[in-house]
């Protein structure tokens, strides 16, 4: 299994926008991501990239249930969990980010800023929805508890995991945990907080993101306190203190040739001798990947490497410059040299699916609207579509076509090896919107409507 996404290095917490929640979209349409992945008995089969050849899968798809989400006001009688059930089924339905005012707190509400640019207010309310779409549509309820605000306090986990975190549940050690706060008001329960953390073990260790409304900054805090107290005299962390040191020696005097969006990758020997550098820009500019090149062999050494680094003397960064802007990641110390920077340096092959995950990602650019689906593919030995079957869930034709047309865009994925090409087929997930993403695998036992 392929899978686009960011190593995260430390907790990302990100604002629902309440502000955003809590008033009416603006002008277009957010569309809600799909929640399952289950293949369908009853497939829809097209020739992709051709709306005239798009049978509506509206037609063909069957046998799946539609979660609909009440209209009604709710009633001041209603169980908190009744609630919570109807609030997150809302999420999955949810085409802006004001559908779900009507859950929130009236204490967190905040009138329009009348200066915001339209514009500006769309591309707000955009990824507030995206934000909240990476929340489980169905949950379970661990636990149950009154809580200081005077409301009660859930412990949760999905029921079924989001599709942003689809290909991650696969990977050891995850987890995916809420906690959300219900309020009751003079017209029913309201959510005062909703905070999520995922986590995920790899061979780099553990990797946690964190989002989601948390009002009075409860798991920011937990951190802190869980956080160890710095030794008398010495750094509290001396890793960070030398990559802090390696990027102010490497950006001092910092003039790049116009545009540049560079990776790099290089060996630091335990004195902080600097081995030879690797450099590649995304748009191929030899002049680009010269000066970084340059800059960092230029250093000779950075010093001795500090304890925790000892065992991972392959390092890579990633530089993005343009005429009035410059921005560094890293440099990252690992064990070995990541995937994605092996592939994209060229110290690595490419395996088939991620190659298909680049394309797909190339066709997701620059997409307005929001929402995902799951592909499935026969292909070619030229890497055509020799069969495609999408499934949203719940159905939904406009998700459906969609899909169609960014695989369409995106293929052929090219020649098939030999490995491939007896077992041709492949289960896609394509996210498109402010967080667009995508993951392929290939299926070791086809369903038989592929074939």
């Amino acid at each position: 299994m392929f899978f686009i996404n960011h190593r995260v290095e430390f907790a990302v917490v990100v604002s629902l926008l309440s502000a955003m929640l809590l008033h009416p979209a603006q002008a277009g349409e957010s569309e809600a991501p799909s929640g399952s992945s289950e293949p369908v008995n009853n497939a829809t089969s097209a020739s992709p990239g051709s709306a005239a050849e798009h049978i509506p899968p509206s037609t063909a798809i069957e046998n799946q249930a539609v979660v609909e989400t009440p209209s009604r006001v709710q009633s001041t009688e209603e169980k908190a969990s009744a609630f919570l059930e109807r609030y997150f089924a809302a999420i999955g339905t949810a085409k802006s980010a004001s559908d779900l005012s009507q859950f929130y707190d009236d204490a967190d509400k905040v009138r329009k800023d009348p200066t915001l640019n339209p514009m500006v207010r769309k591309a707000m309310e955009d990824f507030a929805l995206s934000c909240i779409k990476q929340e489980p549509t169905k949950v379970k309820i661990l636990s149950e508890a009154n809580d200081r605000s005077g409301g009660l306090r859930f412990s949760l986990v999905p029921a079924a995991i989001p599709p942003a975190y689809e290909s991650a549940s696969r990977k050891p050690g995850f987890s995916m945990t809420g906690s959300v706060v219900l309020i009751k008001r003079t017209d029913g329960w309201k959510v005062y907080k909703d905070y999520w953390v995922v986590k995920a073990k790899d061979k780099f260790g553990v990797a946690e993101t964190s989002f989601g409304k948390d009002p009075d900054g409860e798991h920011e805090k937990e951190q802190k306190a869980s956080a160890p107290p710095p030794a008398k005299n010495s750094s509290r962390n001396p890793e960070a203190d030398y990559q802090h040191n390696f990027r102010e020696r490497l950006m001092d005097s910092w003039n790049p040739p116009g545009f540049g969006k560079v990776h790099a990758a290089f060996k630091v020997s335990a004195n902080g001798g600097i081995g030879t550098v690797s450099a590649k820009d995304e748009k191929h500019s030899k002049a680009a990947e010269d000066y970084v090149r340059q800059r960092i062999m230029a250093l000779k050494t950075v010093g001795n490497l500090p304890p925790g680094f000892k065992t991972k003397p392959h390092v890579w960064m990633y530089f993005d410059w343009s005429s009035n802007a410059k921005a560094i990641s890293g440099p990252y110390f690992e064990d070995q040299f990541p995937d994605f920077i092996s592939y994209d340096l060229g110290f690595k092959k490419k395996p088939y699916d991620g190659i298909i995950v680049d394309k797909l990602m190339n066709a997701l650019k620059n997409q307005t609207d929001t929402g995902s689906a799951v592909v499935f593919l026969k292909l070619k030995p030229n890497g055509a579509i020799e069969k495609i079957f999408v499934k949203t869930d719940p159905p939904n034709p406009n998700y459906e076509k969609k899909a169609y047309d960014v695989v369409g865009r995106a293929h052929p994925f090219g020649p098939l090896p030999p490995a491939i090409a007896k077992n041709p087929y492949f289960r896609c997930w394509v996210n498109w919107g402010p967080s667009a993403g995508a993951s392929a695998g290939q299926l070791d036992d086809p369903p038989k409507w592929l074939k």
